[in-house]
């Protein structure tokens, strides 16, 4: 069991190489806002930098806590085809819904986060997706397709906890996976850790307005330094 967010970054940093992921031009993509804290601290401890990557649950009608499919960012969307089908619920419906969320919620997290701009900074980058736990497999295939249909260079995982069904199937789209705790029986994240810490929005906005790590916000920076620059010459 993990003390915190930040232990469980710790532990997983011993299991990675920093070496070689910087060597190789490595990109850490935080997969949550609630793995923020934890996808900081292991960038800053790789010297590595990192996106986030926004995504929402698409729920059933009727049913605000079962998850039939999953809308990224780039507009991929993950289906639980089983759930569809049992639950009898149209393509129609759930492309309606992936709209609607994708506007509602995704581009929202985009603007208040990443300042209004779409992902970047993927193509022919080696990708690791970071999290604090992976319980939905949703959540991390869609993400995976993302970076994929972003000509990422190679995509992994590195997460420290998750089912351990889940890292079997997910071996077949990713090229690493680095998981601190690989739980046969899994609960849910929070249970792995002995305090959870709970971050709020504004809490995680300056974490990462913070960070030397952060690459939106970098970019960011670079071009108000670039605009005080031309400022003062004129």
């Amino acid at each position: 069991m993990f003390e915190d967010q930040i232990n469980a970054a710790d532990i997983l940093f011993d299991m990675l190489s920093a070496e070689q992921l910087k060597s190789s031009n490595f990109l850490l993509v935080c997969l949550s806002l609630e793995g923020v804290a934890f996808c900081n601290h292991l960038a800053s401890k790789l010297d590595l930098d990192y996106e986030l990557f926004f995504s929402a649950g698409i729920m059933a009608p009727n049913n605000p806590e079962c998850e039939i499919a999953c809308v990224g960012e780039s507009e991929e969307i993950v289906l639980n085809d089983a759930l569809i089908t049992c639950f009898g619920i149209t393509q129609d419906f759930v492309y309606g819904q992936a709209k609607r969320v994708y506007e509602e919620k995704v581009l929202k997290q985009v603007y208040k986060y990443r300042k209004g701009n779409l992902l970047s900074f993927i193509k022919g980058r080696n990708i690791l997706l970071v999290n604090d736990g992976c319980e939905s497999g949703a959540k991390l295939t869609v993400a995976a397709k993302s970076m994929a249909s972003l000509g990422a260079a190679s995509i992994s995982l590195a997460c420290a906890v998750m089912p351990e069904s889940l890292a079997i199937s997910s071996a077949a789209f990713l090229d690493f996976i680095y998981c601190a705790k690989k739980a046969q029986k899994f609960v849910n994240t929070a249970f792995y850790y002995k305090t959870k810490l709970v971050f709020s929005e504004a809490e995680v906005l300056k974490i990462l307005e913070e960070s030397p790590h952060y690459l939106p916000l970098q970019k960011v920076k670079e071009q108000s330094k670039e605009q005080n620059k031309e400022q003062i010459k004129e």
